[in-house]
């Protein structure tokens, strides 16, 4: 997976949806190193939301490690929980077998979820609380006895590379601002990214979107249409007005070559920009963690390798219409995470695995970015804003942008496998 130390195991989902919805919490210590390639398919069973004491049927005690058993720890704090993953195999395996969840306290065992295994004998829960030292055990059944994986942490598999909680005023850290007051992006000649309009607060990083002066509006309406005009389009210059927008980035600072990216985010609901969260690297690939296009339009999960896009229908980008055709997603805070190696992508929001793509990568470097831009096809919505077919939102109930608006950032970590 991961690397050659990593388990060889596809990614934990988790059903978890909604993610915490209350404000930005500041988040203590450094990441939890944790396990590698942790968390693929959902979750087998019902897991139990809170921690339970156990039936006389599980035991709490010494239970001996089956054959070839394996547990996996998911480092990403998913509001509040944890995705693990428990695997058996040999005569260990069986499938619907009941398989207990046991969280270490002092002692004793403790459990925390139950769910089923199933014929490939994995068994995944969503486990209320981080951090801490698990078992997974097997349940005696008339043909076989109980059996357990070896104990495992975050820690033991994952390495906590990055953890900015933006506290101060002031970026600081591995991040810094990425081009600042460049008009030539590609398909963005109204609009460019602004230091002004990048503000680090009370543990949070806020990127804006805003109007630009009447100043900056005049001369890069004018600059918009000669550019037009070389490329052989008609010459409109800035016909939605010209923008200020915010992008920052760890790019010169802090890369990572494989391993897990996690942000918590409160995404902006305006139509005519979209707020993402990706990462960048020197060999021609990107891979967009999260790209939200506002209320009405969604989000996506996709990648860039080479020039070319993946998935390459536009259609198939978006992911979990339904979720966010709620306007209440909007309101809420977010985990989203990305987890890759040089043969596989993996997207998760909220502990829901969203996406997974199966690539051929060229080594590389990645750099971070968070940012909230506007381009120049977009910016239509900001006055007439409409809702993309197939997202289930009535485009009557999509209302104009009112300038500014932002997202916010609570915590960006980054974990790479042991």
């Amino acid at each position: 997976m991961l690397s050659g130390r990593t388990i060889a195991a596809g990614l934990l989902t988790g059903a978890l949806l909604a993610g915490c919805t209350s404000g930005p919490s500041a988040p203590t210590g450094t990441p939890a190193s944790t396990s590698p390639s942790v968390l693929a398919a959902t979750p087998s069973g019902t897991p139990s939301a809170t921690p339970t004491v156990a039936s006389p049927s599980v035991p709490t005690g010494n239970v001996p490690v089956g054959t070839g058993a394996r547990l996996e720890v998911a480092p990403v704090d998913y509001g509040g929980s944890t995705l693990v993953r428990a695997s058996f195999a040999g005569r260990d395996r069986a499938n619907r077998r009941p398989v207990a969840l046991q969280r270490k306290v002092g002692s004793s065992w403790q459990e925390v979820a139950v769910a089923a295994m199933d014929s490939a004998g994995q068994a995944d829960f969503v486990a209320t609380g981080t951090g801490g030292v698990y078992r997974a055990v097997a349940l005696a059944t008339k043909t076989a006895t109980a059996a357990a994986t070896p104990t495992a942490t975050a820690s033991d598999q994952w390495a906590g590379v990055l953890n900015s909680e933006f506290n101060g005023t002031a970026l600081g850290g591995p991040w810094g601002y990425r081009l600042t007051d460049v008009y030539d992006a590609g398909g963005r000649w109204c609009s460019a990214p602004r230091k002004a309009n990048v503000v680090v607060g009370k543990g949070t990083a806020t990127l804006t979107m805003s109007k630009a002066s009447k100043a900056v509006t005049a001369r890069v309406a004018a600059s918009a249409k000669g550019k037009q005009v070389r490329a052989g389009q008609k010459a409109t210059g800035c016909p939605e007005g010209v923008f200020d927008n915010a992008m920052v980035s760890t790019q010169g600072r802090f890369t990572l070559a494989a391993g897990i990216v996690a942000a918590r985010v409160k995404f902006p609901r305006e139509p005519g920009a979209h707020a993402s969260v990706w990462l960048q690297s020197d060999a021609g690939q990107e891979l967009d963690m999260i790209e939200t296009f506002g209320y009405g339009r969604g989000i996506t999960n996709v990648i860039h390798v080479k020039g070319v896009k993946h998935p390459a229908d536009a259609k198939q980008a978006y992911v979990v219409p339904r979720l966010v055709a709620d306007p209440a997603w909007w309101e809420a805070w977010h985990t989203v995470s990305v987890e890759w190696d040089r043969n596989r992508v993996r997207f998760r929001l909220d502990g829901r695995l969203t996406r997974e793509l199966t690539v051929t990568l060229a080594p590389a470097n990645y750099f971070l970015v968070i940012s909230l831009l506007s381009s120049d096809w977009e910016t239509y919505r900001l006055t007439k804003p409409d809702a993309r077919p197939g997202s289930g939102v009535d485009a009557t109930t999509v209302a104009k942008a009112r300038l500014p608006f932002s997202m916010q950032v609570d915590w960006v970590r980054a974990w790479r496998p042991r």
